[in-house]
């Protein structure tokens, strides 16, 4: 149902292990299959739809936190039928074929352009009725920048019914992204940059001042000093961005590229190998390239820390080590404790002491709220009995404008308030008329101010909106016990959450899959309905270093000597050990290893056993070099890879090696009436990916923002062209003439 091979059925299924090998952010992908010559040219003759069931969680209710199912479906349905996506969607009400999910469930049903699109392939009568060629599908193609508008249908008699004549507009500016030159208006050209991305640009002299219009920079070609094209940037002066900061252009970066992954952009370090980049990376070259970024190594010790923006349940989990809500409803935000917060956020801090970026509203000070997001300085805070946009004052903060007051108002935090005699949240009150936040619980002179609430989501990081005995809530503050701890009440539990199990009262965190649980815990569903982490068995989730009964157990997959121990590969000999080390495998015919100190004798010495060899490998009493025999030659010029045992080969001189070392692997199972499979039909991409991931073909998960002239070789793909007189697992049907393209409906104003 990956869609490799042809079986005559059409499948549908979800993929929930290591087979989905497109990422977390491809939903799904369709690969039909259908006859380029004879009298069943065009026709489908079968089609395989493949969900994410392996890093995406699902449901039929489009909840918080899951991926709706007829959301995806229906778009992947559309590819099963011979539609492809809409490459300018309308903006406010996004086509079902666009090439991201609609966050709002507007993909579950088709549009207007979406029915002509299957009118027109699979027509009542005549066909797509039209008044001109404007009424009827694009035609598009792939380039080495992804897909673009290559033609368009024609109108002939009221039909639509052949290629026409003319490629429709661009309409794109100076500086917009684009896959090819017809997308920008003339005499604008689509400037490719490093990695997979590209812009429209003009040309321009890099020795003449004033050659490109403002904020655009003059980028010279490589080997020219008097052409170039222009590209959004300064152009040199002021301070460099390091690696990991935020960047817009690479040359923003003092590493001199900028590249987008997972949907951040920062600047990152070029490199051409894995010896240019430091421990626990390796060199992820840009689709095509000889070069590329230097990226975390996922074989390496220590687990992936998730971006801003990124759902947790820890802080842990975070590059920025702040995660802010609670269950599985937090947040990874950035820190701002040693470094300036991203424009358009916020620096405010958090009752754990740390302090982080926060998005900023348009509301401003002393306007009504109903979240901390609306208001520009990221506070919303109850004054009065309503809520209003303030700002933090006191320590390390900005004194109070003008008719305004610092009040305290809990969790070591203080905000400005119109000036009167009221106390801040925490402070003593004899009624709420006292209290900043209108609010007073107790009474006489025993009473507190405290927060109003309805949602926790009005509370404050650490605190919960907890019910009063006369209506409403308050803000209390959470407990510290983590999922597990005992507990007697939801406000003991850092989570807000304390359940009753087999008569044991433990925290817990709601969650809509495992993933989202603690080490050691499952996601359990109760009778209700509703989803706790609940004690289970530890899964890959032990840090080197801790105890552990099994390798199942540790993130490394090995449990040595009751620890969680880092391993490596002996394939990549030192690359990841530290210095005087090298990898040693625990067992023959395995090329998992862990790092030990070199032996003293070099290649081709006698040796016992493989700590005996500079190079940690003794085969056959003789020290040599290890390599993967299934994998491309990592041997010395002139050597070539034997197996040695299993899946571990030595390096051997030809004339050592076996007579026969050629290795016929099968490009694609082929079935009866010369149908050949592979390829991709489309895939659809989480909404908040840069670029959009339109296809599984020819996507780059990193690209830099180094022009370079020309568009260069081949974006490569799943897709291949079949010998003569055998089908082709197209994105389309193909038409006529048009039997090497792709077919796309016509583009929405």
């Amino acid at each position: 149902a990956v869609g490799y091979n042809t079986n005559k059925k059409n499948e549908f299924a979800w993929v929930e292990n290591s087979a989905w090998t497109h990422g977390k952010y491809v939903l799904g992908v369709t690969s039909p299959v259908f006859y380029t010559t004879g009298s069943q040219a065009g026709a489908i003759f079968e089609a395989d739809i493949a969900m994410n069931g392996y890093l995406q969680t699902w449901s039929t209710s489009g909840a918080n936190f899951t991926t709706d199912v007829m959301n995806v479906a229906v778009h992947e349905i559309g590819h099963f039928f011979g539609l492809q996506h809409n490459l300018y969607p309308n903006k406010s009400k996004p086509e079902t074929m666009a090439p991201s999910a609609d966050p709002y469930m507007g993909s579950r049903t088709p549009e207007q352009d979406d029915i002509n699109a299957m009118c027109f392939l699979y027509p009542a009568g005549s066909g797509l009725t039209c008044s001109a060629s404007k009424d009827c599908p694009y035609v598009v193609d792939d380039g080495p920048s992804g897909e673009y508008y290559a033609g368009q249908i024609s109108c002939n008699g009221g039909v639509c019914n052949g290629p026409a004549g003319s490629i429709p507009a661009g309409g794109k500016k100076l500086g917009d992204t684009c896959v090819s030159d017809l997308d920008c208006d003339k005499p604008l050209f689509c400037q490719p940059l490093s990695g997979a991305s590209a812009v429209c640009s003009q040309t321009c002299n890099p020795s003449q001042s004033g050659s490109c219009p403002s904020g655009y920079t003059c980028y010279a070609y490589q080997g020219s000093t008097t052409q170039g094209a222009c590209l959004k940037g300064s152009g040199g002066g002021g301070s460099k961005k390091a690696v990991g900061e935020t960047c817009t252009a690479s040359s923003q970066c003092a590493s001199g590229l900028c590249v987008n992954s997972g949907g951040k952009t920062t600047c990152e370090k070029p490199c051409t190998s894995d010896s240019q980049c430091g421990s626990g990376e390796k060199c992820s070259k840009f689709s095509g390239k000889s070069y590329g970024a230097c990226v975390k190594d996922s074989g390496s010790s220590t687990p992936d820390k998730k971006p801003a923006g990124a759902t947790c349940t820890a802080s842990s989990q975070c590059a920025s080590n702040i995660c802010v809500g609670s269950g599985s409803t937090g947040t990874c935000v950035p820190e701002c404790a040693t470094k300036a917060c991203p424009s358009g956020t916020n620096c405010l801090p958090l009752s754990s002491g740390k302090k982080g970026c926060f998005p900023g509203g348009s509301k401003k000070l002393g306007e009504s709220c109903a979240g901390s997001s609306e208001c520009s300085t990221s506070v919303c805070a109850p004054n009065d009995g309503k809520y209003v946009c303030t700002q933090l004052c006191g320590s390390g903060n900005p004194a109070c404008p003008s008719g305004y007051q610092c009040f305290q108002v809990g969790g070591g935090m203080s905000a400005c308030f119109p000036a009167a005699k009221k106390a801040g949240n925490g402070e003593a009150c004899a009624g709420s008329s006292d209290c900043v936040s209108g609010l007073c619980i107790g009474s006489g002179a025993t009473g507190t101010c405290v927060q109003p609430c309805t949602t926790d989501a009005q509370c404050g990081a650490g605190y919960a909106c907890s019910p009063l005995s006369g209506g409403g809530g308050a803000c209390t503050k959470l407990g510290d016990k983590q999922t597990g701890d005992p507990c007697e009440k939801p406000s003991d539990c850092a989570s807000g959450t304390c359940v009753t199990i087999d008569g044991k009262a433990s925290c817990t965190a709601t969650c809509g899959s495992s993933v989202d649980c603690s080490c050691g815990f499952e996601c359990t569903t109760f009778q209700s309905g509703n989803k706790y982490c609940t004690a289970g068995k530890k899964v890959a989730c032990v840090d080197n270093g801790a105890a552990c009964t099994d390798d199942g157990e540790c993130s490394s997959d090995l449990c040595l000597n009751n620890v969680c121990t880092p391993t490596c590969s002996v394939f990549s000999g030192d690359a990841g050990c530290p210095s005087g080390k090298g990898c040693v495998r625990l067992e023959k015919g395995n090329p998992k290893g862990v790092c030990s100190t070199k032996g003293p004798e070099g290649f081709g010495a006698e040796c016992a056993s493989d700590t005996g060899c500079k190079g940690l490998f003794c085969h056959q009493k003789l020290c040599g070099q290890a390599c993967n025999p299934f994998g491309p030659n990592s041997c010395p010029y002139g050597m070539s890879c034997e197996v040695a045992e299993g899946n571990v080969g030595t390096c051997v001189l030809p004339a050592q090696a076996g007579e026969d070392t050629s290795t016929g692997v099968d490009a694609g199972a082929s079935e009866d009436g010369g149908a050949q499979s592979g390829g991709d039909g489309g895939a659809t991409s989480d909404s908040g990916v840069s670029g959009g991931a339109d296809g599984v073909a020819g996507v780059d998960t990193v690209s830099g923002q180094v022009p370079v002239a020309g568009s260069g070789g081949s974006g490569g793909g799943l897709c291949s062209a079949a010998p003569s007189g055998e089908p082709t697992p197209l994105f389309l049907l193909v038409l006529g003439a048009l039997a090497v393209t792709v077919l796309r409906r016509r583009r929405v104003a």
